[in-house]
């Protein structure tokens, strides 16, 4: 092999890295809002298994993997946050194991691509990798995680769908480090089935679809007007509107869904992030983790659990309860903690507003409620 061809595989493998995982990266976590994190966890918790793929694929000295499987991981904890509110307390709780649990799982699969003769129970075959199971229990309880009557489930069900799609769609390449083959475009029927990423598709918010063009194509291709999916058929129409829509090039070769893939997930991650899209995240946010109050994406005060608990489980109240305006005193006990009494409501009020910024706590019916109001 050349050393055109090693450049052209180490380029490559960095077109993976820059044109999808980037966007994982941005916005920082106060800036992130509810859609981005519902869409962003979906598409993470499929697409972690990419950097193991490529690490197969193009071979370890021209890709290092544990890089992006760490960042990976710490930036679906980030996810996590964002969303405690409105994920099941169980998955929430469990999520972080599971988590973990897969990246050792895909650490230990990079070093068996790295040095075979040490992990001899795994067998390195650059066609199949034997993923074992933590990844498929992961996305499992992900997909558990958002309610499906929840507004955010149609978001985080199309980010699984993609993420899905460009792993499948790599994992049915050719290895280029076999034979030193280079990478040749596959048939259509070769292709992984487009309909999952179609049908999520046809779920989504009409605002999303009228920000991102080539979405609402596909959408309408799913089959909503009563007629079944065609596999090649419909393929070949949504690759015709991405010729026309995003400029890619006139071929049905592989690279060319390759390329209206990398370019509608980065349409979604910039409509995503836009100021104006959707409902925007207006509601207060508590991350436990982290002991901090946010409001639309500022850092409203940070609030230190050991000598603030009472404190801390005023604001827990309202983020289990989805920050309704007013929560009433019998709720907010619930949260584990030390109990708050009706007179004391008023003075620990007042310690949370001490420092806060943008919006305001007050006390209601003598110590029976808490409300929260924007400055």
């Amino acid at each position: 092999m050349g050393a055109s061809d090693e450049s052209d595989r180490q380029e490559d493998g960095s077109r993976f890295r820059e044109s999808l995982i980037e966007h994982l990266y941005e916005p920082p976590l106060p800036h992130l809002s509810l859609e981005q994190a519902a869409f962003n966890l979906g598409f993470a918790c499929r697409w972690i298994r990419m950097p193991v793929r490529l690490c197969w694929n193009l071979g370890i000295p021209l890709y290092d993997p544990e890089y992006d499987i760490s960042k990976l991981v710490d930036r679906i904890d980030d996810f996590l946050l964002v969303l405690s509110g409105r994920l099941h307390w169980n998955v929430f709780d469990r999520l972080p194991t599971e988590l973990e649990k897969t990246k050792k799982q895909l650490l230990i699969l990079v070093e068996a691509c790295r040095e075979p003769w040490r992990y001899h129970g795994i067998r390195v075959d650059r066609w199949k990798i034997p993923w074992g199971n933590s990844h498929r229990r992961l996305c499992i309880l992900a997909d558990a995680g958002i309610p499906p009557a929840d507004p955010l489930h149609p978001l985080y069900a199309l980010g699984a769908a993609l993420g899905g799609f460009v792993v499948a769609l790599q994992e049915e390449m050719p290895p280029q480090t076999v034979a030193g083959l280079p990478r040749f475009p596959l048939d259509l029927e070769d292709l992984p089935d487009f309909y999952p990423v179609a049908s999520a598709a046809a779920r989504t918010p009409a605002w999303l679809r009228e920000a991102v063009p080539l979405l609402g194509t596909i959408a309408d291709r799913a089959g909503g007007d009563g007629r079944e999916w065609d596999r090649l058929g419909d393929l070949g129409a949504i690759l015709d509107a991405a010729v026309e829509q995003l400029g890619c090039r006139d071929s049905f070769a592989s690279i060319t869904v390759e390329e209206m893939v990398d370019r509608l997930c980065e349409d979604i991650f910039m409509a995503l992030r836009s100021p104006s899209a959707g409902p925007g995240d207006i509601l207060p946010r508590w991350c436990s983790r982290g002991g901090k109050l946010y409001y639309e994406g500022e850092e409203a005060r940070e609030i230190r659990n050991a000598s603030n608990v009472k404190i801390v489980k005023i604001v827990a109240a309202f983020q289990k309860a989805s920050w309704p305006t007013r929560l009433g005193l019998a709720e907010i006990n619930e949260i584990e903690g030390p109990e708050i009494y009706r007179e004391q409501v008023s003075d620990q009020v007042k310690s949370l507003n001490k420092g806060l910024r943008f919006i305001r706590f007050s006390a209601r019916r003598g110590g029976d409620a808490v409300e929260w109001n924007r400055q």
